[in-house]
């Protein structure tokens, strides 16, 4: 049996649909992008989850990503400057964030986020992190995406059994696995991951394909079959869990 309390951590980064208006007054793109570029599902599928503790982000991916170095400057990253991953300018002409309008965005939505997550992961019997997402259901290529994308960054956050009874758990629950395909797992995974693998434990990136859960070619939840996959991605990682 699981136990009743998991001794994981989950991570829900890019679940957010917050924006400031004194930051989208600033923006070309539609308010209605935000919805486009989260993490849509995550909330719903790992949010009220039986596990030590869940740090969740209120505000979008647009306005600072979490899954970014703090001193990642470049288009895509901690500040985006591009939406993703058709690269279409955020902001108007001349209204790009300066150096003090991004020092404040850390300030208020990232730095918060991570100290609270440094926090959970100093909790008294935490086994490992799981960074939670959702991802579109296409390659930019058009090619098709798995159902589920499992990393560990190549074997540097997480040991190979481990790894494998992940997996194992959610293709016993009728999931379609690959790793590290399309990703391999981003900053959260890299690095809270290697301090975690220094004192025995884990880190892996999930990433759940919308296909499964939205209402196909929208961008809303399908009320009939989310409540099945929530089961199934409970049931998964509830058999993981009872091996830690």
């Amino acid at each position: 049996m699981s136990p009743a309390v998991w001794p994981v951590v989950l991570s829900l980064p890019h679940g957010g649909l917050e924006a400031p208006e004194e930051i989208t007054a600033a923006w070309a793109v539609e308010v209605g992008q935000v919805r486009a570029e989260a993490d849509l599902g995550t909330a719903e599928i790992f949010g009220d989850l039986p596990v030590l503790a869940v740090v969740q982000a209120r505000h979008s991916r647009l306005v600072v990503d979490l899954n970014r170095r703090a001193d990642d400057a470049s288009e895509g990253g901690v500040i985006p400057l591009l939406t993703y991953p058709d690269r279409r300018e955020i902001h108007r002409p001349g209204r790009r964030p300066d150096a003090r309008q991004r020092q404040e965005r850390l300030n208020a939505f990232y730095w918060p986020y991570h100290h609270r997550l440094q926090a959970a992961l100093r909790l008294s019997g935490v086994q490992g992190l799981l960074d939670c997402h959702s991802m579109d259901p296409a390659n930019p290529d058009g090619s098709p995406r798995p159902q589920v994308c499992l990393g560990d960054c190549r074997g540097l956050t997480c040991g190979p059994g481990l790894f494998l009874r992940l997996e194992a758990a959610f293709v016993d629950q009728g999931f379609q696995v690959a790793r590290h395909d399309p990703y391999a797992g981003g900053h959260i995974t890299r690095h809270y991951g290697r301090e975690l693998m220094g004192r025995g434990l884990f880190a892996v990136q999930i990433e759940l394909n919308k296909a499964l859960f939205l209402r196909p070619g929208t961008l809303e939840l399908d009320s009939e079959r989310l409540p099945e996959v929530r089961r199934r991605v409970a049931a998964a990682l509830a058999a993981f869990a009872a091996g830690l």
